[in-house]
């Protein structure tokens, strides 16, 4: 199994635009990657999406609505479909005990959240 290349792309893109302080371009990425991923209907591709690009982004974007609906879609999906791992970031994202979280999860959670300063690799972003 693997992750729609589009997908991956829009995850990916979103990441650099929130990296690059461009939130709202950021924003409108995980709008479109969110909707591309629940037509794709590929669970896996799905979840990645949703973990790894469009709730972080709709977390620090302060999108709280958007980001619940986000998070109810990845629970269910993962739930579903038996996906332990990008289950984790269900409750991680929403801030609860998250014991078999890794260390790359839990720095993104750190993140999205605007824990910045407990994650050595962030810099803030200056124009």
């Amino acid at each position: 199994a693997q992750v729609d290349g589009e997908i991956a792309a829009l995850s990916l893109l979103m990441r650099l635009q929130w990296l690059l302080g461009d939130l709202p371009a950021a924003l409108e990425l995980a709008r479109t990657c969110a909707a591309a991923a629940a037509e794709l209907d590929h669970a896996l591709s799905l979840s990645y999406g949703l973990a790894i690009g469009c709730i972080p982004v709709a977390l620090a974007a302060g999108e709280a609505e958007f980001a619940e609906e986000l998070l109810q879609t990845l629970h269910t999906t993962t739930s579903r479909h038996g996906l332990r791992h990008w289950r984790t970031f269900v409750d991680g994202y929403r801030g609860l005990p998250t014991p078999e979280a890794s260390a790359m999860q839990r720095e993104m959670f750190a993140v999205a959240r605007g824990e910045k300063a407990a994650v050595s690799w962030f810099r803030a972003h200056t124009a």
